[in-house]
């Protein structure tokens, strides 16, 4: 009898061990991957992403949120969403900081401009005095110098 005791717990034993294992084999959350992608989302909309590129910023956004919901019941996938996220808000950022480095860029060119168009004016003016031609006074007529006597 206790052969056929030992037949029938087989079976059964191994659907244990087999859960067992499943469930050994089941990985953890992506802590990790989840903490650095809400750090880089995080840093993407302190660092004017919503104003300079909200559509990376967005699909990082959506990204994070759906490793969060994916978390605990697909692991992998939540992993993969995590970092697919993270590499969203890094584009973000860099290109938040070029978009920046641009505008400023710009108006460094804008001031250099007026600066020497500025230059530009009084240089004009200055020249005429530094080659030795006073400007006439405006209420006194100018008279034309005398014109050369005799054959010499």
């Amino acid at each position: 009898m206790r052969k056929q005791t030992f037949a029938a717990a087989a079976p059964a034993a191994l659907i244990l061990i087999g859960a067992a294992a499943g469930c050994a084999s089941h990985p953890p959350a992506p802590v990790a991957d989840l903490s650095r992608a809400h750090a880089l989302v995080a840093q993407a909309q302190t660092s004017d992403a919503p104003r300079y590129d909200s559509v990376d910023l967005a699909a990082a956004q959506d990204k994070l949120q759906q490793a969060d919901t994916e978390a605990q019941n697909r692991p992998v996938l939540a992993g993969q969403l995590a970092q697919e996220a993270s590499a969203d808000a890094e584009l973000s950022i860099a290109r938040t900081r070029a978009r920046k480095a641009r505008e400023s860029l710009g108006q460094v060119n804008d001031s250099l401009a007026a600066l020497r168009q500025q230059t530009n004016q009084l240089g004009d003016e200055g020249g005429a005095q530094a080659q030795g031609a006073p400007p006439a006074p405006q209420d006194e007529p100018t008279t034309p110098p005398p014109a050369p006597q005799g054959g010499q």
